[in-house]
């Protein structure tokens, strides 16, 4: 799904588990690079 804004990444994210690992693929210097990443709990506000 490609994200555009924080709302859209928000949405995303929440559709996981802290601890899941999740591949992406950003946008960095003018080119693609794809990273996997494990999610953390979102801090309480």
């Amino acid at each position: 799904t490609p994200i555009t804004d924080f709302d859209t990444l928000l949405v995303e994210v929440a559709s996981h588990k802290p601890g899941d690992q999740v591949r992406l693929t950003v946008l960095r210097g003018g080119q693609r690079q794809q990273v996997t990443v494990t999610l953390g709990e979102r801090p309480s506000q």
